[in-house]
Formats: structure tokens, sequence, C-alpha cells
């Protein structure tokens, strides 16, 4: 059996101890060091002798790897993290964020396509923001209605209005979220009053479009209909294509950068994202990945756990090992 010493200043050992160490932590939860013992030969299971884990301990300890912490009142051990480094090095919006705000002031409407968690909803928000107009946002699907759109009159005659009403009318910014879910013959009443900002409403009353109205639209494809990703999604109706510009909305990993709160989490998410795609291995590996993901560390959540739960869920262990080796 080496001595704790000897065994610190061997490099390949050491790799092999730590590799093991968050093995344990991403598998049960926690730092199983009586299973380090035995299987590092610090402990012989036939001695007879009770095993503590000791000695893995010590050696993770001394070398910073294991940080001892604390148990909260449901028994999950945090281990205290590093505070997230500011980036004061990257862009404090979306690359395409003038764009988006330049058509919309030109008054052309916009269709933001890009991935999930891309930051469509946030930028149209700032747009809002920034024109001092109120934002309303609507998600749509195959169930979705006209009404859901125009509104409607109920049993007592009584006219129900919808968020598209209230930017139209009263001005803001309205965002049709997840457009290419929702049923492409429903979204063609939209084509009128987008297009000639002239619109009648179930209650009779026709209203010309307030002059702080900005129409923009989400999608994850280009109304072309489903693929492989985004296999939900239908195929639009040509006019209501014709109604809006359609703006790229990619990742912008700079951005990303910016908005995460821990950046070497999120330098391995982006790692992480580029091998998926190079393994052929489809799965959404967003920016969301980075915020939640850091969070949880910041939380003290052992890093081996956070890649479970956030990079590599649902994947089955095949993929997980594509990924990774594409990864190195």
């Amino acid at each position: 059996m080496a001595s704790r010493v000897a065994f610190a200043k061997d490099r390949t050992r050491m790799a092999e101890l730590e590799a093991a160490y968050r093995a344990n932590l991403a598998q049960k939860g926690k730092a199983d060091f009586l299973d380090l013992d035995v299987r590092f030969g610090f402990h012989d299971p036939t001695s007879g002798k009770k095993n503590t884990g000791y000695w893995t301990f010590g050696i993770l300890k001394d070398a910073g790897i294991h940080v001892p912490g604390k148990r909260t009142s449901l028994g999950l051990e945090r281990v205290p993290q590093p505070k997230p480094q500011p980036q004061p090095d990257c862009p404090m919006q979306h690359m395409e964020q003038g764009t988006l705000e330049l058509t919309l002031e030109a008054g052309i409407w916009v269709m933001m396509v890009g991935p999930a968690g891309s930051g469509k909803t946030t930028a149209a928000k700032v747009v809002a923001d920034k024109l001092g107009v109120k934002f309303y946002t609507q998600s749509i699907c195959a169930q979705s209605s006209k009404a859901d759109l125009q509104g409607y009159m109920d049993a007592k005659g009584e006219y129900n209005g919808t968020p598209f009403r209230q930017a139209f009318e009263h001005g803001g910014v309205y965002l049709l979220d997840e457009i290419d879910a929702g049923n492409p013959n429903v979204l063609t009443v939209l084509n009128a009053a987008i297009a000639n900002l002239e619109y009648m409403f179930p209650d009779g009353k026709r209203v010309v479009a307030h002059k702080d109205f900005r129409c923009v639209a989400a999608a994850n494809t280009y109304g072309r209909g489903a693929d492989r990703e985004y296999v939900g999604r239908n195929k639009l109706d040509a006019a209501t294509l014709d109604r809006f510009a359609q703006l790229d909305w990619d990742y912008d990993e700079r951005f990303e950068m910016r908005i995460a709160p821990r950046a070497d989490w999120t330098r391995h998410v982006q790692k992480i994202r580029r091998a998926a795609e190079n393994a052929g291995i489809r799965k959404v590996v967003s920016p969301r990945a980075s915020i939640n993901g850091g969070k949880l560390l910041n939380a003290g959540m052992a890093w081996g756990k956070v890649e479970k739960m956030i990079l590599y869920a649902g994947l089955d262990d095949a993929s997980v090992k594509k990924i990774k080796a594409a990864a190195n």
C-alpha cells in the first residue's frame, strides 16, 4: 500500500482517484470514501478492520479536490463553490438585438427563428422596455383557435379580449410565441391585421392599430414543417410567412457568457453542445443549461450531478459516451 504522500505525487493515480471520486458524486450523490479506500488499495477488506475512508478523504482534501461542506435540513451536502466571475469583455445583448430593433422601428414585423433557449422572448421584452411600452406574449399550439387571437363574444353578449387585441389597440410589443406550433389556418386571422394595420374584432369594432404596436413572432423552424429536433412543428401558410421578415436567432455564446452565473460551467456547456452536434446526437444544449447548471453549482451541488441532471438527462449511456469522446 502506497503512502498518502507518495500517492499524492503520482499524477496518474491522482487523476484516476479524482475521476472515481467525481463518478461517485454523480452516481451516488455523495463522496463514498469507504469505496475509494478499497478500490485504491488503502484498505484490505479481508482484514476484518472497519473501513472509514480516512485515507482517500485526506488525499482529496489536501489536494483541494474535496471540500467538506455542511448538510442541510434535507440531508444534502453543500460543497462550497467558487462564485461567478464577471465577464466584462462579453456583450450586453444578443448579437442580433440591434437588427431586431431596427427592423421593428421600420414598421416591419419580424419572425425570429432559432433553437430553444436562444433568448427570443427576452429579446422581444427588451424591445418593449426600450420603447417604454407594455409587453404582451402569447404561446400557441395546434389546438389554439381564432378566439384565442381575436377574442370572442360570450353568452352574456360581452366581449372577451386577448393580448393581441390589447397590444393592437392600445400599443405594445406583441410576441406570438411558438408560431410554428400553431394551426396554420387559424394564423391567417392575423394576416389582414398585421398587413393592413386595421381589423374588425368580434365585438363589431373596427380597430386601427396603435402607433406603438409592434408584432414579433418566435419559431424554432422556418415554417416549412417539422424537422429532426422539432417534430411537433407545422407547415405555415405562405401568406402568413410573407407578413414577417425572418431573422436567424442562433445561440450567441459570447452573450451566453455574460448572462450565465459560472464562466467555467458555461465553457463546459458550450464544449458539450459542439460535441453533441459533432457526434450526431440530437440533444438541445441551450443557454438554459449554462444558467441553470451554474445556479445549481453555486448552490453547492456536485459537478457530476449537475452534468447528469442538466446535460445528459434523457440520453442513453451510449450517447453520453459518444458526446464525451467527441468532447475530448
